[in-house]
């Protein structure tokens, strides 16, 4: 325990479900949480660092009990002169919930309804003493106070149908539904210096007043489709379609149309299939088609901003962001084929993978001549485009567990002969006149974009 480390902590939750009629079931959950903190200044190391670099056997107060400073340098004081005349408070409540309806129309069909909101408060309030008893604060006595306020607000509605049923050796799945989300955050922070006294360590008190505020809200709106069809475990098709809406972008821009198919064959489940399952028990291809989109911009990269400034001593307003009401959705489509085979009831599994992913309208800031007061802009600029083939080998040994990857990727490194994929190298003889780096350059690239975070459109959309 240091001194400025108080903590408060209050938690709350709770969850039901019941049921409004013999085909309505309704539930709900909540959480809620409130705590208070009197954290350290600002700097920590001025409230612990510095106090630990005094002397050992360095006194806590003269004999006319003031505290003692720590020498020339004002802000290398004890940990109780920061107590003693650093107030500073934060509190944060946090609400969140959902409500959620199910209607089971009848047999296979149901309707889902559900909202969701979280609520996020936070209330800061510093204030540094002059004087306390007969020291004055070594470090600035302008008494200064700040309060900050802050709010994020999320609110989400999902409304969508379903529909499964089994006809036979049929299968068939829907659903199609509408999906709101918004963000809503506003922050405020006043201060004020120059109070004469310590008695009322309130904003009001000083007589240099400082404030900003800020209040930014997005919504995102989309409409989603999505059917699926299997046949005996056989053949296996899908397809979605989304429509997604963002407020981020221009009038006339605003929606993105993102379709994706998929099918699927398991060869290994037809009637034909002559070879031992023991030995080879799974055949399966696979091949889907689909666009993603992304909106990851600023919020005024499409509107444009200002920011206040002075000019020949007046307040004047400066665009701080231009605007450019063009902006669209960046598009991401990708091809992928693949093969997935199991040996021996599974202990042996191989899938192979050939992706070709094609990012269009991408999303990028341009950097602007010098002569001008803007250093850049949002654009849609260029096209990308990675392919290559992926090989991912799983092993497991009878008696124990034993896994193998060969992943992520397969390519031609460019030393002699050799083949290296993530944790497995393999070595062969070379063949006269054969190229052995023709994939290195996409590898790199594929590499870069999975530390990322980002993923395969289509398996995103539809993974069979």
């Amino acid at each position: 325990m240091v001194a400025m480390s108080g903590y408060k902590l209050f938690t709350m939750h709770g969850n039901t479900s019941f049921n409004i009629t013999r085909n309505l079931e309704a539930s709900t959950t909540f959480d809620f949480s409130r705590s208070v903190k009197n954290p350290l200044t600002g700097n920590y190391f001025n409230a612990i660092g510095r106090g630990l670099m005094m002397s050992p056997v360095n006194k806590e107060f003269y004999e006319d009990g003031r505290w003692v400073t720590g020498g020339s340098n004002k802000n290398q004081q004890s940990a109780s002169f920061y107590d003693a005349f650093y107030d500073r408070e934060m509190a944060q409540n946090r609400f969140g919930g959902n409500f959620k309806l199910v209607w089971s129309i009848f047999d296979g069909l149901k309707a889902t309804a559900q909202y969701a909101v979280f609520d996020d408060n936070y209330r800061g309030s510093y204030y540094a003493y002059g004087q306390v008893g007969n020291t004055m604060n070594y470090i600035s006595t302008d008494r200064s106070t700040t309060e900050t306020r802050t709010e994020t607000l999320k609110d989400s509605f999902t409304a969508y149908l379903g529909y499964d049923k089994e006809f036979g050796k049929h299968n068939i799945s829907a659903t199609a539904g509408y999906d709101y989300m918004s963000w809503r955050y506003w922050y405020l922070t006043a201060n004020a210096t120059g109070s004469v006294s310590d008695k009322v360590p309130i904003l009001d008190s000083g007589v240099n007043f400082t404030a900003s505020n800020q209040d930014t809200k997005q919504v995102l709106i989309s409409y989603f489709g999505r059917v699926n069809y299997n046949y005996d475990n056989r053949y296996i098709l899908s397809a979605t379609v989304r429509t997604d809406g963002s407020s981020k972008f221009a009038e006339g821009n605003r929606w993105g149309f993102f379709p994706a198919g998929s099918l699927a064959w398991i060869i290994s489940e037809e009637p034909y299939w002559d070879v031992d399952k023991s030995v080879m028990n799974t055949f399966k291809f696979r091949a889907s088609y689909g666009q993603t989109g992304n909106n990851g911009i600023g919020l005024y990269d499409t509107y444009g901003a200002f920011s206040s400034s002075l000019y020949g001593g007046q307040s004047t307003l400066l665009p701080s962001t231009m605007q450019n009401k063009d902006m669209k959705w960046e598009t991401t489509t990708q091809l992928d084929l693949g093969l997935d085979l199991g040996f021996f009831n599974d202990r042996l599994r191989l899938v192979m993978d050939y992706y070709n992913k094609r990012t269009d309208d991408m999303l990028f800031s341009i950097t602007l001549p010098d002569t001008g007061s803007l250093g850049s802009v949002k654009a849609n600029v260029g096209s990308a485009r990675f392919y290559g083939f992926e090989i991912e080998l799983n092993c497991q040994h009878p008696d124990q567990e034993f896994h193998l990857e060969h992943r992520p990727y397969i390519f031609i490194q460019q030393e002699q002969g050799a083949v290296a994929s993530g944790r497995v190298q393999v070595h062969r003889p070379q063949r006269q006149g054969r190229l052995e780096n023709r994939w290195l350059h996409h590898v790199r690239e594929r590499r870069a974009l999975r530390r990322h975070g980002c993923r395969r459109a289509s398996r995103t959309h539809l993974g069979l």
